[in-house]
């Protein structure tokens, strides 16, 4: 039902990393993830599955939002170094901008509770924060180095504290939407990975005393959702098939008496 991702690297602390650097340079040409100057949704109404579809299914608005979420996913965790143009760059972060007017727009209609529409917004936050951090194709061949400690635990129980009572509470709804949880959970055990991962900077007393609360929540509120998308208290009673007993085992050996 939910997809499962790992991810980790060694990297020494006191070594630098790559970051980006400023630059005038204008847009250079295409750009891999998308086309820099529209949102990519094909005429949604005119799709016939979405006009049989209910609720955020049916929603072009929703699927423009994953649209977005995918290629910014693909861009600020993807492989490529420089995986757009500056112009691309800003296009998808404008379209990060509109998606979270989007969700808003869904929340304020009654398709997406608050726990749902709260977790996509931290989704968001963090897909502009990794948006931001890859540099542009024009960037390639310039070298800037700034120190910076490697730090994935903490970086990932910062991303995990806020989410923890959202979470929670979607754990708790009567009815739960596949398409948001597929979506949120994707995040979530990217962070649980890094949170548990040996690499990098270790946790303090205090960071590592928050850390096993935040996961032992977050594991149980994913493991109640996952309960719930399963729904095995809904599968039909089946009766018991009684056990086939060989008449031979009950009757009782005879004697040499006999």
């Amino acid at each position: 039902m939910s997809p499962r991702a790992p991810v980790t690297l060694v990297i020494m602390a006191s070594l630098g990393v790559l970051t980006g650097c400023p630059s005038s340079a204008v847009d250079a040409g295409g750009d891999p993830i998308v086309d820099p100057t529209i949102d990519p949704i094909a005429d949604p109404e005119g799709d016939p599955a979405l006009a049989h579809a209910e609720g955020l299914a049916a929603e072009k608005t929703w699927t423009r939002c994953l649209s977005t979420w995918k290629d910014a996913a693909e861009a600020a965790f993807g492989g490529d170094p420089y995986p757009f143009t500056e112009k691309g760059k800003a296009t998808l972060l404008a379209r990060l901008e509109t998606s979270a007017s989007l969700v808003k727009e869904l929340r304020g209609r009654g398709l997406l509770t608050d726990a749902e529409a709260g977790l996509l917004e931290q989704d968001i936050a963090t897909l502009r924060s990794g948006v931001w951090a890859k540099r542009p194709k024009e960037m390639e061949l310039a070298t800037c180095y700034e120190p910076m400690m490697y730090t994935p635990r903490q970086d990932a129980l910062q991303s995990l504290a806020p989410r923890v009572e959202l979470l929670e509470g979607m754990a708790a709804q009567q009815t739960l939407q596949a398409d948001v949880i597929v979506q949120v959970l994707e995040q979530v055990r990217r962070d649980l990975t890094k949170l548990t991962a040996e690499d990098g900077m270790g946790l303090n007393p205090d960071e590592q005393a928050q850390a096993d609360e935040v996961q032992r929540r977050v594991e149980a509120a994913i493991a109640a959702i996952d309960h719930k998308l399963s729904s095995p208290h809904d599968a039909p009673d089946v009766p018991a098939v009684p056990e086939v007993v060989d008449p031979a085992s009950i009757i009782p050996e005879a004697t040499a008496d006999e």
